[in-house]
């Protein structure tokens, strides 16, 4: 019986080897090269892998690391595959870009999803950068939103800026907001700015749209600096910003409105920043104004300013 047994497996056994010779030996993979059966079946497990490849890293991302090694080696394949997850997987995406092993591909890849988010949803574009761990990475993705949203739609953009913590940016990024709006629309923009309710960001504002206006109209620029802010860092700054520009179109103006300053660094500055730009086009002119100052310091102060304005034109000639 036992040698019955073992006869009938040595046969099947013999018979499934022989058809397994066969099935290889004809297969077109085969045919004319050295290729072994187990080479060609790793081949084939290796083009399953990849094809399924996206599939999988939709339930864990850690297997797109795996395939794509290095963000660089197909870019255009790994931002398909994030836009197709973004919304659906927002967690798995924000844990894959997280897992990247260098800062610039990381923040590459969260503002290419940020922007296409923003554009369809800047509220949601903003909820999701918000859910980055890492703090850098977190305000820059959502400062990427408030750039893309400002080209659209301005008041969700500082809306976003005011809601979310940028730290030590905040000031900054609604500065560059607000010069983009006031570009387009001084007067609703300031509107806007006076309802800001802390002081010193809407002196910073105020103050950033008046050095706006000064491109166009530096005498309303001068007035809206006069009535709105209060002497002090964020004032000074917009009066020399205004003078710096009213200084290039019509100095002679600037300097009859500076001369109602008090004496003080900011009236000094005012005063060097006039002479160097009076200067360029009339020298003998910038000169005689200087003259008529009551204030010996800002006199020589002017004439300092004037030497070195043409030693720095005279070496770039």
């Amino acid at each position: 019986m036992n040698k019955h047994v073992l006869y009938f497996a040595a046969l099947l056994l013999m018979t499934i080897c022989i058809y397994r010779l066969s099935h290889t030996a004809n297969s077109p993979a085969l045919i004319g090269s050295k290729t072994t059966p187990d080479a060609l079946i790793n081949s084939q497990k290796r083009t399953d892998l990849k094809r399924d490849t996206t599939k999988t890293a939709s339930h864990n991302p850690s297997v797109m690391l795996v395939e794509f090694p290095s963000p660089t080696d197909n870019p255009d394949t790994i931002k398909q595959w994030l836009l197709a997850n973004v919304k659906t997987r927002p967690d798995q995406v924000i844990t894959w870009i997280s897992m990247l092993p260098d800062d610039h591909s990381r923040y590459a890849f969260a503002r290419y999803l940020a922007d296409n988010l923003a554009r369809e949803n800047p509220v949601g574009a903003a909820a999701w950068a918000q859910r980055f761990p890492d703090d850098a990475l977190r305000i820059q993705t959502l400062e990427g939103v408030c750039t893309e949203t400002i080209r659209t739609n301005t008041r969700a953009a500082l809306a976003i800026a005011q809601q979310y913590d940028f730290g030590d940016q905040k000031s900054a990024l609604m500065e560059k907001l607000v010069n983009d709006w006031a570009g387009r629309d001084a007067t609703t923009a300031l509107a806007w700015a006076k309802t800001i309710p802390d002081e010193t960001l809407r002196a910073t504002l105020i103050g950033r749209i008046a050095s706006v206006m000064a491109q166009a109209d530096p005498a309303t620029a001068a007035d809206l600096v006069v009535s709105e802010l209060e002497p002090g860092p964020a004032g000074n700054q917009a009066a020399i910003q205004v003078i710096n520009q009213w200084a290039q179109r019509d100095p002679a103006s600037a300097a009859e409105w500076v001369s109602r300053f008090p004496d003080g660094e900011l009236y000094l500055n005012a005063v060097k920043q006039i002479a160097a730009a009076w200067a360029v086009t009339d020298s003998p002119a910038a000169k005689s104004w200087l003259q008529t100052l009551p204030s010996h310091e800002a006199q020589i102060a002017g004439e300092l300013a004037i030497q070195k304005a043409g030693l720095f034109a005279g070496a770039n000639q």
